[in-house]
């Protein structure tokens, strides 16, 4: 596993009543304003804290794209027992997401970018998945010491996030995150 990918051996964290109190998904979710027939995606799925809630907003696919195995199974568990069928689980790095291009509606990158090698390259190909007129959703550590979350030496700061965005010509919003975090909504 690489040093910057997130461990499987914590998944329980991600689920846990504190993550809920701190990013609530209800709130994080209204800034995509996700419609019932939209296609979604979640790149970094985890074990789901946003791909089942997004999957109960829309009667479109949800496609949930993470690099490990067992988090893509803790979350097929998770929308079994919530008998959600809209999810396809697409275990993938994000540096080549196996989606066409212009696929999907609106999207969702949260806290996984900072475990990316080449910030640019992967932008470009998650916004490739995307629709003309269709959105993608940031959310990441914010650069500076926090309680939890990742070193400081692998975090992405909110600069360098604006210009690799600008620098493929996406036009964004700055989104309210909590504190610790920055978030960015890209219209494409």
């Amino acid at each position: 596993m690489d040093e910057k990918q997130f461990n499987p051996e914590k998944a329980d964290k991600l689920l846990s009543a504190e993550r809920e109190q701190w990013l609530p998904v209800e709130e994080v979710l209204k800034n995509l304003a996700i419609e019932k027939h939209e296609h979604l995606a979640d790149f970094g799925a985890g074990n789901g804290y946003f791909a089942v809630p997004m999957a109960k907003k829309t009667s479109g696919k949800v496609y949930a794209a993470d690099i490990e195995l067992t988090m893509l199974n803790m979350l097929r568990q998770r929308a079994e027992e919530e008998n959600l069928q809209n999810i396809s689980y697409l275990e993938s790095d994000l540096n080549r997401v196996n989606l066409p291009d212009s696929s999907i509606d609106k999207g969702l990158a949260s806290f996984v970018l900072h475990e990316v090698s080449d910030l640019k390259a992967v932008l470009k190909e998650l916004t490739r998945v995307i629709k003309q007129d269709g959105k993608l959703l940031i959310i990441d550590w914010a650069k500076e010491e926090t309680e939890s979350g990742p070193p400081l030496d692998h975090r992405i700061s909110s600069e360098d996030m604006e210009n690799a965005i600008s620098e493929l010509g996406i036009e964004y919003q700055t989104c309210n995150m909590p504190k610790g975090s920055y978030g960015y909504l890209l219209s494409l």
